[in-house]
């Protein structure tokens, strides 16, 4: 068949990874460059290039087992990470991270501090009660249930356990609005943070980087594959007809047999000329955040105290914040030798010396609530309908193994079509 994948992010990628064996794929991507969220910068300092990722950065084999599996096929080599997670909390300031005692008490008098040392506990009761929430079954309706904050309150936790550790690690990993990030779906977040080693301090899995940036893997996938790459190509609208599906974009109107959108939701939603109620409910159900991205060299973006510094340092300032405020050292995340501190710092740009910016760059990342995990489960209602699919990390926890997830079932979905109407 004539596949046209709309978008180049991972999904989109891998999508056409799994079905350019058996089929003539088109990718259409707005930007000048493949990727989404994979997006590596070449840096130079010092008459040495570091090739550096500014979206997507980590992933692990215990929890990425598709997106590993990509890789290995790609023959893409990958490294060993750090992923410790320190918080900056201005009013009171508090300093302290996970990278052992030293950057536990970053700050001294926090050995004798009774209000830290609560903390700690409180941080052990969440993951204790996390644990033995998941091993009982749901409590009525999954669509329903109860969100992190109800579920706090009712265990009674404090205000300084969820704006000094929850509520910073939690809109760490999502890139999520803080006064927002609440409204997750308890259960749903307790299943992500048990797989991913959260609710204990043993057994955590070892994280990797690609070995020269992420978008190594693109280059790989270009050379693996035949695909008619289409750059500077914005979709302007998919209509489906008695014929076939009409991709318009402003270099004209081409007719293919299948399209699959590797969009975000709301962007696939937009493009579709005649959108189906269903397609219309599902796909504008789940909520985008923009957030702002910004590479650069200035380490008071960092922790005040060095003994905090860590892979991913979250920072609460003294005013609530819309956005999430996260410095990645990647330093340590890509283990770069480097002469000076390089990061990336998401939505404090204003903040940051203007002399030590190397690029800015704008991501949107879905945001989860009860209304996000019901639209998930009626893949069904839209997939396959109008010769029309859609893939995306959107059908997921939006990590780069949902992305790839999301393309497997996609192909698999047509490989069964395909089998079926040769039979």
């Amino acid at each position: 068949m004539k596949i046209a994948i709309i978008g180049s992010g991972i999904a989109g990628l891998s999508t056409a990874f799994y079905l350019a064996s058996d089929h003539e794929i088109t990718l259409f991507e707005a930007e000048g460059r493949l990727g989404g969220h994979t997006n590596t910068v070449p840096v130079v300092l010092s008459g040495k290039t570091h090739h550096v990722d500014t979206g997507f950065i980590v992933h692990n084999e215990k929890n990425y087992p598709l997106f590993r599996d990509f890789l290995q096929q790609l023959g893409v080599e990958t490294q060993d990470a750090d992923m410790s997670f320190s918080v900056s909390h201005q009013q009171p300031f508090l300093e302290f991270s996970g990278t052992g005692p030293r950057g536990l008490f970053a700050q001294p008098k926090n050995l004798v501090s009774p209000t830290f040392w609560k903390l700690l506990v409180s941080i052990a009761r969440f993951g204790r009660l996390g644990r033995k929430m998941l091993r009982q079954p749901p409590d009525g309706a999954e669509d329903k249930e109860e969100t992190v904050a109800e579920f706090l309150n009712r265990h009674s936790f404090s205000t300084s356990f969820k704006n000094q550790y929850l509520i910073p690690l939690g809109s760490s990993i999502w890139s999520a609005d803080p006064r927002t990030f609440l409204e997750f779906p308890v259960r749903a977040l307790l299943y992500f943070f048990n797989n991913h080693g959260l609710l204990t301090f043993m057994n955590r899995p070892k994280w990797q980087t690609v070995v020269g940036g992420s978008s190594t893997y693109i280059d790989a996938l270009l050379n693996a594959i035949p695909l008619d790459v289409r750059l500077h190509s914005k979709v302007d609208a998919i209509q489906r007809t008695s014929e076939g599906v009409a991709i318009s974009t402003s270099h004209g109107v081409e007719l293919f047999d299948e399209v699959i959108c590797a969009t975000h939701s709301d962007q696939a939603l937009a493009m579709l000329s005649d959108p189906t109620p269903e397609e219309t409910s599902v796909l504008g159900a789940i909520r985008f955040q923009a957030n702002q991205a910004v590479l650069h060299t200035d380490r008071s973006m960092l922790p005040a105290l060095r003994t905090a510094w860590a892979a991913w340092n979250y920072y609460c300032p003294d005013h609530d914040s819309k956005k999430p405020t996260l410095t990645y050292w990647m330093n340590r995340l890509q283990r770069l030798d480097a002469s000076e501190e390089i990061c990336v710092t998401l939505n404090r740009s204003e903040e940051i010396d203007p002399n030590s910016i190397v690029g800015i760059y704008d991501y949107a990342h879905p945001m989860y609530d009860g209304n996000t995990f019901a639209a998930q489960r009626r893949w069904a209602e839209i997939n396959g309908i109008n010769a029309t699919w859609f893939v995306g990390a959107w059908w997921g926890y939006g990590f780069h193994e949902d992305g790839v997830r999301s393309a497997r079932r996609v192909a698999d979905a047509i490989a069964s079509v395909k089998e079926n109407v040769v039979s």
